[in-house]
């Protein structure tokens, strides 16, 4: 009873409150060392490093908000030695159900902070959301691109959703600005339009091509890159299926 106690506390401040029987939740266990593991790292680091004492997380294709309650659960558990002590999360989603999942998760955990239901994208108005998946095992949706994209949008499977620029979000943020993309290819868009990168003290980027990450590198010269690891790559360190960039604001 007290290994299930653990585990449920584990969940409960890393991943977030079991979905209800919706959907699966990944544990975690002893062999978990690929691409997820080196993430929670690279995250890690940002507590370590800061001298500041507030850190903003903004999630773009939050899902059901893995790094915001994780940012939540580094503060609470004092995981890492950390001069920050308080928070505020913004978790943006357009997927519906999983923008169900992020209020569930924010309510259950007390995470202070807003879920919104937006694209991330790189200008105002609106685009249509692919739905056409299933929720509960696919986290791949994105904007309508693309043969099969464009199927679900004739058999009506897809839903308008508002847009939000980065910009918007980060005068949202105070203390450390951590933002954290993971938007299925929609990446190069948002940031290529961000007039407000000097606000952004951390930035980790799920790249989904070789084309994107380059054309990002080049944009974003201005940042300190700290690790670039293209898509499938493999090292000693980590396989990945997405690609990782990983920047920091020059000093």
């Amino acid at each position: 009873m007290a290994e299930i106690s653990r585990h449920r506390k584990m969940v409960t401040e890393w991943y977030g409150l079991q979905r209800l029987k919706e959907c699966w939740i990944k544990p975690l266990t002893k062999e978990e060392t690929s691409e997820v593991e080196f993430e929670k790292k690279l995250f890690l680091s940002i507590f370590r490093d800061t001298t500041k004492d507030f850190i903003t997380t903004i999630e773009l294709g939050a899902g059901w908000g893995a790094w915001c309650l994780a940012t939540a659960g580094v503060i609470r558990n004092n995981l890492v030695p950390t001069t920050i002590k308080d928070y505020y999360c913004i978790g943006v989603e357009a997927e519906p159900t999983h923008f169900k999942w992020l209020k569930v998760h924010f309510k259950h955990s007390n995470i202070n902070g807003v879920a919104i239901n937006r694209i991330a994208a790189g200008l105002n108005g609106y685009k249509r959301f692919d739905t056409g998946y299933n929720p509960s095992t696919n986290y791949g949706q994105s904007t309508i691109r693309g043969v099969v994209n464009l199927l679900h949008l004739i058999t009506g499977k897809t839903t308008k959703v508002q847009c939000i620029t980065l910009d918007e979000l980060t005068t949202m943020a105070k203390g450390l600005c951590f933002v954290h993309m993971d938007i299925q290819g929609s990446e190069l868009e948002v940031m290529s339009k961000c007039k407000n990168l000097e606000r952004i003290d951390y930035l980790f980027i799920g790249v989904h091509s070789k084309k994107i990450g380059e054309k990002i590198r080049k944009l974003l010269h201005s940042m300190e890159l700290i690790v670039y690891l293209p898509p499938k790559s493999v090292n000693k360190e980590v396989s990945c299926g997405d690609g990782i960039q990983f920047y920091k604001k020059r000093a």
